[in-house]
């Protein structure tokens, strides 16, 4: 059986918010291990190039899954009906009939910001993983600084990708409160 919205819109938001905070490390992890006031830059260039590796990997397992909850996603709502009939939160029921025209809009907006971080992506990986490779090769302060204006580059696409993701999390967190039913809260005096 397919998953219902609801659920694939929380277990994205774990998987990209997992990955955002990957992205973030990997590039805290760059300004240390490129940084002047760097003691050991052998050290830092090494968990940096960890960082790098660790990312590759998670971006693999995030494709993955983001395709498979996207196949489940596009399953239910072919479904759509049969799907409701079985939903036993009442709440739940309304608000997805409340918002379906809502969900059938954001849904491809998601999609669409989900490819854009992805094609951010792409070329942030390649220069991470040659800017790893130059680094490790030859860690010293003044190799650093002839990788000067790649380093540079190379944060400079991290920040796009940590923009891309950003508006993608907004896309999720939007797209959750649709299917998401408010807290029920007691009054207590």
């Amino acid at each position: 059986s397919s998953a219902s919205p609801r659920s694939n819109a929380g277990e994205y938001r774990r998987v990209a918010g997992h990955f955002v905070e990957a992205v973030d490390d990997t590039l805290r992890l760059l300004d240390r291990a490129t940084s002047s006031t760097t003691r050991n830059p052998r050290a830092a260039i090494l968990k940096f190039a960890d960082a790098v590796d660790t990312l590759e990997v998670d971006s693999m397992a995030a494709r993955a899954r983001a395709e498979a909850m996207r196949a489940r996603g596009q399953a239910y709502f072919a479904t759509w009906q049969e799907h409701l009939a079985v939903v036993k939160d009442e709440r739940v029921r309304q608000l997805a009939l409340q918002h379906r025209a809502e969900l059938d809009v954001r849904f491809p907006r998601l999609r669409a910001e989900a490819q854009h971080a992805r094609e951010t992506f792409r070329p942030f990986l390649a220069d991470l993983k040659t800017l790893r490779d130059s680094l490790e090769g030859n860690p010293t302060a003044a190799h650093i600084a002839a990788e000067g204006a790649r380093i540079a580059q190379t944060k400079a696409q991290g920040r796009q990708v940590q923009d891309a993701l950003s508006v993608l999390m907004a896309e999720l967190n939007a797209t959750a409160a649709l299917v998401t039913p408010p807290v029920k809260t007691t009054n207590r005096p």
